[in-house]
Protein backbone atom coordinates (compact mmCIF):
# COMPACT_ATOMS: atom_id res chain seq x y z
CA UNK A 1 0.00 0.00 0.00
CA UNK A 2 1.54 3.72 -1.21
CA UNK A 3 0.67 6.18 1.28
CA UNK A 4 -0.84 9.35 0.03
CA UNK A 5 -1.90 11.21 2.87
CA UNK A 6 0.51 13.16 5.31
CA UNK A 7 -0.91 10.92 7.63
CA UNK A 8 -0.04 7.76 5.66
CA UNK A 9 3.36 8.98 5.41
CA UNK A 10 3.62 9.32 8.97
CA UNK A 11 2.78 6.27 10.04
CA UNK A 12 5.11 4.11 7.50
CA UNK A 13 8.00 6.65 8.46
CA UNK A 14 7.35 5.44 12.28
CA UNK A 15 9.42 2.28 12.14
CA UNK A 16 12.27 3.90 10.71
CA UNK A 17 12.34 6.91 12.89
CA UNK A 18 12.49 4.27 15.22
CA UNK A 19 15.26 2.54 14.14
CA UNK A 20 17.35 6.16 13.97
CA UNK A 21 16.76 6.56 17.66
CA UNK A 22 18.22 3.31 18.29
CA UNK A 23 21.24 3.85 16.28
CA UNK A 24 21.74 6.88 17.61
CA UNK A 25 21.60 5.73 21.11
CA UNK A 26 24.02 2.91 19.95
CA UNK A 27 26.43 5.66 18.79
CA UNK A 28 26.32 7.74 21.51
CA UNK A 29 26.76 4.59 23.84
CA UNK A 30 30.07 4.04 21.83
CA UNK A 31 31.34 7.69 21.82
CA UNK A 32 30.78 7.41 26.01
CA UNK A 33 33.27 4.27 26.03
CA UNK A 34 35.54 5.74 23.56
CA UNK A 35 36.00 8.68 26.00
CA UNK A 36 35.91 6.77 28.82
CA UNK A 37 38.69 4.29 27.39
CA UNK A 38 41.09 7.21 26.36
CA UNK A 39 40.44 8.75 30.08
CA UNK A 40 41.50 5.42 31.48
CA UNK A 41 44.31 5.31 29.31
CA UNK A 42 45.65 8.78 29.38
CA UNK A 43 45.68 8.72 33.63
CA UNK A 44 47.60 5.42 33.31
CA UNK A 45 50.26 7.43 31.27
CA UNK A 46 50.40 10.28 32.83
CA UNK A 47 51.09 8.25 36.55
CA UNK A 48 53.79 5.89 34.26
CA UNK A 49 55.31 9.52 33.64
CA UNK A 50 55.31 10.87 37.00
CA UNK A 51 56.27 7.42 38.62
CA UNK A 52 59.82 7.47 36.33
CA UNK A 53 62.57 8.60 37.53
CA UNK A 54 64.02 12.46 36.16
CA UNK A 55 67.31 12.11 34.43
CA UNK A 56 70.38 13.73 36.15
CA UNK A 57 71.41 16.99 34.75
CA UNK A 58 74.58 17.22 32.90
CA UNK A 59 77.75 17.99 34.95
CA UNK A 60 77.96 20.80 32.42
CA UNK A 61 74.80 22.31 33.47
CA UNK A 62 75.51 22.01 37.55
CA UNK A 63 76.36 25.47 38.60
CA UNK A 64 76.59 24.74 42.23
CA UNK A 65 80.22 23.41 42.36
CA UNK A 66 81.10 27.21 41.06
CA UNK A 67 84.52 28.29 42.41
CA UNK A 68 85.09 31.79 43.39
CA UNK A 69 88.66 31.61 43.21
CA UNK A 70 89.28 32.47 40.11
CA UNK A 71 92.92 30.36 39.87
CA UNK A 72 90.89 27.11 40.74
CA UNK A 73 88.34 28.15 37.84
CA UNK A 74 90.81 28.85 35.55
CA UNK A 75 93.01 26.06 36.09
CA UNK A 76 90.01 23.51 36.26
CA UNK A 77 88.56 24.96 33.08
CA UNK A 78 92.41 24.96 31.15
CA UNK A 79 93.00 21.08 32.87
CA UNK A 80 88.96 20.49 31.16
CA UNK A 81 89.68 21.64 28.09
CA UNK A 82 92.92 19.43 28.05
CA UNK A 83 91.17 16.39 29.18
CA UNK A 84 88.34 17.34 26.22
CA UNK A 85 91.32 17.33 23.54
CA UNK A 86 92.83 13.85 24.92
CA UNK A 87 89.68 12.63 24.42
CA UNK A 88 88.78 13.54 20.69
CA UNK A 89 87.59 10.30 19.52
CA UNK A 90 87.15 10.92 14.85
CA UNK A 91 84.96 8.03 15.10
CA UNK A 92 82.82 9.38 17.78
CA UNK A 93 83.03 12.77 16.38
CA UNK A 94 82.15 11.84 13.17
CA UNK A 95 78.97 9.77 14.29
CA UNK A 96 77.81 12.87 16.89
CA UNK A 97 77.87 14.87 12.90
CA UNK A 98 75.84 11.76 11.73
CA UNK A 99 78.41 11.11 9.26
CA UNK A 100 79.94 7.99 10.48
CA UNK A 101 80.20 6.66 6.99
CA UNK A 102 82.99 9.00 6.29
CA UNK A 103 85.39 6.97 8.66
CA UNK A 104 86.97 4.64 6.14
CA UNK A 105 87.79 8.14 4.15
CA UNK A 106 89.14 9.57 6.91
CA UNK A 107 91.62 6.56 8.10
CA UNK A 108 92.46 6.18 4.61
CA UNK A 109 93.98 9.17 4.15
CA UNK A 110 96.05 9.08 7.26
CA UNK A 111 93.80 10.19 9.84
CA UNK A 112 93.87 8.33 13.08
CA UNK A 113 91.39 8.40 15.69
CA UNK A 114 93.00 10.84 18.23
CA UNK A 115 94.21 13.51 15.52
CA UNK A 116 92.42 16.56 16.87
CA UNK A 117 94.44 19.61 15.64
CA UNK A 118 94.75 17.48 11.85
CA UNK A 119 90.47 17.58 11.66
CA UNK A 120 90.75 21.44 12.89
CA UNK A 121 92.95 22.62 9.91
CA UNK A 122 91.21 20.44 7.54
CA UNK A 123 90.18 22.17 4.11
CA UNK A 124 87.62 21.54 1.63
CA UNK A 125 90.10 20.98 -0.62
CA UNK A 126 91.35 17.98 1.42
CA UNK A 127 87.49 16.72 1.35
CA UNK A 128 87.11 16.63 -2.09
CA UNK A 129 90.32 14.28 -2.66
CA UNK A 130 89.24 12.09 0.45
CA UNK A 131 85.81 11.82 -2.03
CA UNK A 132 83.22 13.29 -0.03
CA UNK A 133 81.50 14.57 -2.30
CA UNK A 134 78.05 16.23 -0.95
CA UNK A 135 78.84 19.85 -0.23
CA UNK A 136 76.93 19.49 2.65
CA UNK A 137 78.29 17.16 4.18
CA UNK A 138 81.52 18.69 3.63
CA UNK A 139 80.51 22.25 4.93
CA UNK A 140 79.07 20.07 8.17
CA UNK A 141 82.68 18.37 8.30
CA UNK A 142 84.67 22.24 7.48
CA UNK A 143 81.97 24.00 10.34
CA UNK A 144 82.69 21.63 13.22
CA UNK A 145 86.05 20.72 12.37
CA UNK A 146 86.73 24.81 12.86
CA UNK A 147 85.22 24.46 16.47
CA UNK A 148 88.14 21.82 17.56
CA UNK A 149 90.35 24.72 17.15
Amino acid sequence: MKPTTKFDYELAAKPQIKAMAGVREQMRAGRAQMLKAWEESRSRVAAAMAAAAPAPAPASLDTTTASSDTNEASSSSSSAAATARAEFSLKSWLKELALEQYCGEFESNGFEDHDRELVAEITNDDLVAMGIKLLAHRKKILLNAAKLK
